[in-house]
């Protein structure tokens, strides 16, 4: 198992990369514990991405056991202090594996394939299915591949493995992605801009879905152009970029002004799209769920790219169940179309959905989440219960149908999407344990 771990940690798997070196891993380690394995491939922008399913037995809906294969980029390499500058080295210290991916979400994938190999050789009345998906930071796009191509009957439950602590999560928020692109008229090459002035900001990395664990640095950047911009009225921005992926609080952020000659953006353009963002979203922190922590529906502002005359923003929303992430998309576009009217002359503005993962809306009293405790029990663990915050491929899977509860190794807050995410090893343990009872009450004794 922590040999499996390493291995895949080191290689590279970053959502926006291919994912196919570690499927290729898994499938091999899938057919030395005796599954049938298969692969689904799929190009995006010229990219490979890989979905790997073990299949071990025959017969009616399954288990299916599911861990993305993807992580998120892993930002400053200088801040992973625990693997010698390296995301991508595994390093081991006492009982703990640190690296990119460790706990999200490496180590519920090799935890499964640990338990799943425990059962070779023995009869299943019901089968087991083990999937390996791509693209779970940038979209669910393995998940929603996974739903869409499946033949035969839907599986009897899925568990989604995540870091969630050893508890079982029932219910969590979803996540809408918004980018908003801005288009210069201007030549791409830009017009000469005499003096300018560069700021970089720092903040932390953390997982959007906690905000108060980071320091948004764009968030700094607009702050700092804000103030700019109440004394300088004609204030432009040559370039604002930071941030590696719209889930994940940017660390660092730099923005270029100019102090002279005409520019590609004005400051009050970006300020508008900010602002119209953070408009919406004081709208629907009006919805409340005691629930979750945060209690409301919030947003990262998660990347700024320039690219030729071109700057786009991306911004991600964290949504309660029983709010629509088109809803909330349709106010963004109303908010823009009235503050960008002063704006149009010399530019063009385009703003589209790029995610949309709707919430897992759970209750506590859902006969999969009873038979999560009972497998907890069973297990040797406490009965621990939660919600999350952040958003997994559960509720893919619970909007197709199919009843799901979510449970893995290692702490989210303060460790995923952060450099020197590690997992402990005796979670790991317990997790084999855990999805071990799972397999065996499900596929061995059909108790449910």
């Amino acid at each position: 198992m922590r040999k499996d771990l390493e291995k895949f940690i080191r290689l590279n798997s970053v959502t926006s990369k291919t994912d196919a070196g570690l499927a290729y891993a898994v499938g091999k380690r899938l057919k030395a514990g005796g599954f049938r394995v298969s692969y689904r491939k799929e190009k995006r922008g010229g990219t490979l991405f890989v979905n790997v399913t073990g299949v071990k037995g025959t017969g009616r809906s399954p288990l299916l056991l599911c861990a993305h294969l993807d992580t998120v980029p892993p930002g400053d390499g200088k801040k992973w202090t625990r693997t010698k500058g390296d995301p991508w080295n595994p390093t081991v210290k006492g009982n703990r594996v640190y690296g990119l991916g460790a706990a999200d979400d490496k180590a519920s994938l090799a935890a499964m394939l640990c338990a799943g190999a425990l059962f070779r050789g023995e009869e299943l009345k019901r089968p087991l299915v083990i999937l390996g998906t791509f693209g779970e930071e940038s979209g669910m796009g393995g998940a929603r591949l996974f739903t869409r191509l499946w033949k035969g009957p839907k599986p009897r439950m899925v568990i989604v493995g995540e870091p969630t602590n050893l508890e079982i999560t029932y219910r969590h928020k979803g996540i809408g992605v918004a980018v908003i692109e801005m288009e210069s008229s201007a030549g791409v090459s830009g017009p000469s801009y005499g003096k300018a002035m560069e700021k970089t900001f720092r903040g932390r990395e953390g997982h959007s879905s906690r905000p108060w664990l980071g320091e948004n640095a764009l968030e700094k950047a607009m702050d700092f152009l804000r103030s700019v911009s109440a004394k300088e009225k004609n204030a432009q921005v040559v370039r604002l970029e930071g941030g590696e992926a719209a889930n994940v609080i940017p660390g660092r952020a730099s923005l270029v002004l100019a102090k002279g000659g005409p520019a590609l953006f004005p400051a009050s353009l970006l300020l508008a799209c900010h602002g119209a963002v953070q408009t919406v979203l004081k709208k629907f922190t009006a919805y409340k769920d005691a629930s979750f922590h945060p209690s409301t529906v919030t947003s990262n502002f998660g990347m700024a790219r320039r690219s030729g005359n071109t700057l786009s923003l991306t911004f991600d929303f964290r949504l309660l169940p029983g709010l629509s992430m088109k809803r909330i998309f349709s106010d963004l576009e109303k908010e823009l179309a009235k503050r960008f009217s002063p704006h149009v002359k010399g530019f063009r503005l385009k703003v589209w959905l790029e995610r949309d993962n709707p919430p897992l809306d759970g209750r506590r009293d859902d006969p999969c989440v009873r038979f999560g405790r009972r497998l907890l029990r069973m297990s040797g663990l406490e009965e621990r219960l939660s919600v999350k915050p952040a958003c997994t491929e559960a509720g893919i899977y619970a909007e197709w149908g199919v009843p799901a509860m979510i449970f893995g190794p290692g702490e989210s807050a303060g460790n995923i999407h952060a450099p020197n995410e590690s997992v402990s090893l005796r979670e790991m343990e317990r997790a084999v344990r855990f999805y071990a009872c799972a397999i065996r009450e499900v596929c061995v004794k059909e108790t449910v």
